[in-house]
């Protein structure tokens, strides 16, 4: 298996909040936290595609679970899994498909961090 690696950052955002009683009105955002992805790896065989990835380091808000998205030949991304561990295995995968990855983490909420950049396109063989 030809394993890569990958560092990101996650920030969640949790609202907005107003303040001040002039105008113009101040416009703040509040940090949830920064999740500390460390290393994002991936790997490729002729049928599937391994993602494995860290949990946040901390947070105050419990990760619910994950959401993998992938992008074929450059077309629009789209949500293809919500696993809720730190791995997940794209086996729709296509010989000659040209694929990237990203992977976001959701509370329990519903609120969502920002995604991991897009890994290198992988090449199915």
């Amino acid at each position: 298996m030809n394993m890569r690696t990958r560092l990101s950052t996650f920030v969640h955002l949790i609202g907005l909040s107003t303040s001040g009683v002039s105008a113009p009105t101040k416009l703040t955002i509040v940090i949830l936290a920064t999740l500390a992805y460390g290393q994002m790896t991936y790997g490729q065989t002729p049928h599937s595609v391994v993602l494995t990835w860290n949990a946040p380091v901390s947070s105050p808000v419990p990760v619910a679970h994950y959401r993998v998205f992938r992008s074929r030949g450059g077309r629009p991304w789209q949500v293809i899994a919500n696993p809720p561990e730190t791995t997940f295995t794209d086996a729709q995968v296509v010989s000659g498909q040209r694929l990237r990855y990203q992977v976001s983490s959701v509370a329990a909420d519903g609120t969502q961090s920002v995604r991991t950049p897009p890994t290198p396109t992988v090449v199915i063989p």
